[in-house]
């Protein structure tokens, strides 16, 4: 425990250090009567001792802004003392007993969000990018691209955007009753699990694979014989091959950005079949001779001829699976012969098993009553809140309060000098 005053000696350069070593021994440090200017130079002194730790700082008044600012993440309360440190703050909360929620369940959930959607964007990148890269060693480097560049386009304005966004904002494992039950889960994410050079490499590594496959899948299947001529009697050729290909990869990256989702409800699996099979539709529409012929004449109904082949409808199905079955391979065998905490939690959770049935020593947290309602402080007040009625059911002003509720200060003074005669 240490006051304003002593820390102000603590905080010089010449025992900086002894300070950070002493506080790091304590289980907790106590500051007392610190200034504004003091709080904020706690907490830079911290993060400068210990770069790779991320801070927090709350506070609910305008002499914590300068701490606040100074963590890596503010957190302000709206409280009695004004606004300050809510504007200044990251996440703001109505009162302290909301830590434990934002913290377990709203910045975990958070955490895990963001790092599925940084390897998402990078194999999403990959697995289409890469097909260029494969198709330059069958056009002599001749830079000529496996599709239209107008569909090109499409692939990260409209194609891919919804399975990433649902990655992002409605993803989930654990429920947030089971997130407050088993606080273990939150040592996760204070030691970066999700973010690991690892799963970088895993997930560099997968698309590279998956996209080498659909293309020389494709290329096989093209130099084999597999697509054959459509009812017209035209060849399937390269501008085909394009559009086969896209719609395979949309397909596999569908289908391997859903083993990583946590919780699926209605609106999200319409979305993403509609994600997944948009652009079979916009390439037909596409292929159009209303548009095929101005943009693109080698593209004049392609799709509608590569559509109607069942061989095409074949490889829609195969080398998708083929692309997602180790990847499903592997999960079920992690979850089943070495399941983690949260595997086993999320089991629990499943069938409704909650933590107080086997240990004896957890408490349930106790159920939070509903805040009655209340007028927020910044709010005009109505006119008819201010309406006050007497015994005899006759209104009164705000001025007749007022002259009312007036002291009698002659009355206050002589009661005074009497109490102080005595």
């Amino acid at each position: 425990v240490m006051d304003g005053f002593t820390l102000g000696f603590a905080l010089s350069e010449e025992i900086q250090s002894k300070l950070m070593v002493l506080g790091n021994m304590a289980n907790a440090v106590i500051l007392c009567r610190v200034s504004p200017k003091q709080k904020g130079e706690v907490v830079e002194l911290f993060r400068r001792y210990h770069p790779k730790q991320v801070t927090l700082a709350i506070g609910d008044g305008a002499n914590d802004v300068g701490m606040i600012q100074a963590a890596h993440v503010g957190i302000g309360i709206r409280g009695k003392e004004g606004l300050e440190a809510v504007l200044s703050s990251d996440f703001a909360i109505g009162q302290f007993r909301f830590l434990d929620r934002l913290m377990l369940v709203h910045g975990r959930w958070c955490f895990k969000r963001m790092s599925k959607l940084i390897y998402a964007v990078l194999y999403c990148a990959v697995i289409w990018g890469l097909m260029d890269f494969w198709n330059s060693f069958q056009n002599a480097f001749s830079g000529y691209p496996i599709l239209d560049p107008l569909l090109y386009g499409l692939y990260t304005i409209i194609l891919t955007p919804i399975p990433l966004l649902i990655l992002a904002v409605w993803d989930y494992d654990c429920p947030q009753d089971y997130s407050l039950m088993y606080p273990e889960l939150y040592r996760k994410s204070q030691q970066r699990a999700m973010l690991k050079y690892q799963n970088f490499l895993f997930w560099m590594f997968t698309g590279i694979a998956q996209s080498a496959w659909i293309y020389y899948s494709l290329y096989l299947g093209f130099c084999t014989g597999l697509t054959y001529a459509s009812s017209t009697g035209k060849v399937q050729g390269y501008s085909s091959l394009g559009m086969i290909a896209m719609a395979i990869v949309l397909f596999t990256l569908h289908a391997q950005l859903s083993l990583y989702v946590g919780a699926w409800n209605m609106y999200m699996i319409a979305l993403w079949i509609i994600s997944a099979t948009i652009f079979l539709y916009a390439a037909v529409i596409f292929s159009t001779p209303i548009l095929a012929t101005g943009l693109a004449p080698n593209y004049l109904m392609a799709a509608q001829d590569a559509w109607q082949l069942s061989q095409t409808w074949m490889l829609f199905f195969i080398v998708p699976l083929m692309c997602v079955i180790p990847s499903m391979t592997m999960r079920f065998l992690r979850k089943n012969q070495r399941p983690s905490l949260k595997d086993m939690i999320i089991e629990s959770s499943l069938k409704g098993v909650h933590r107080e049935t086997f240990d004896p020593y957890f408490t349930a947290p106790a159920v939070q009553k509903k805040l009655p309602a209340f007028t927020r402080r910044d709010e005009p007040v109505k006119p008819s809140l201010l309406v006050v009625y007497d015994d005899r059911g006759n209104n009164q002003s705000r001025e007749e309060l007022r002259d009312l509720f007036v002291p009698d200060y002659e009355a206050l003074r002589e009661k005074m000098a009497g109490q102080l005669k005595r």
